[in-house]
């Protein structure tokens, strides 16, 4: 049910940051799992480094379990957050996948620009980051 819409927005945020491709073709035809614990998703790499849904019957050479404590923990800003992430499988291609997430940004603006026009899409973005700073602040309080 989720699968087309995992695999949408991975290529989307794929497109958007075109500097991650090159760096999972070395691993082309590998399978990662990613284990969100209340969900988890398989994603194959492509030959050009891009990610697609894996096969139900696919097993995983690698999987990166992140628990549901962990976007608290990152929005306080936690040094230690990151080491409540665990990796199983091929290190390689779980550090390689773990280095790109942390630097995949989306471009919401852009997006929306498509959508509202450039003027009210800045204008969503700048409310949607003080409100985001906002709760920011109410994690770190408690």
């Amino acid at each position: 049910m989720f699968k087309p819409l995992i695999q949408f927005v991975l290529q989307h945020l794929m497109q958007q940051n075109a500097w991650a491709a090159p760096l999972l073709q070395p691993f082309a035809n590998h399978t990662l799992r990613i284990d969100f614990k209340v969900a988890q998703a398989m994603l194959t790499i492509l030959d050009n480094g891009e990610l697609a849904v894996a096969a139900d019957s696919a097993t995983a050479d690698a999987t990166i379990h992140l628990p549901p404590s962990l976007v608290m923990r990152l929005l306080r800003n936690d040094p230690l957050a990151a080491s409540l992430i665990s990796i199983d499988g091929d290190a390689g291609l779980a550090t390689e996948v773990g280095k790109i997430m942390a630097g995949v940004r989306w471009d919401v603006e852009g997006d929306l620009s498509k959508v509202v026009g450039d003027i009210a899409a800045y204008q969503i973005v700048q409310l949607g980051q003080k409100k985001f700073e906002s709760i920011r602040n109410h994690a770190h309080t408690l």
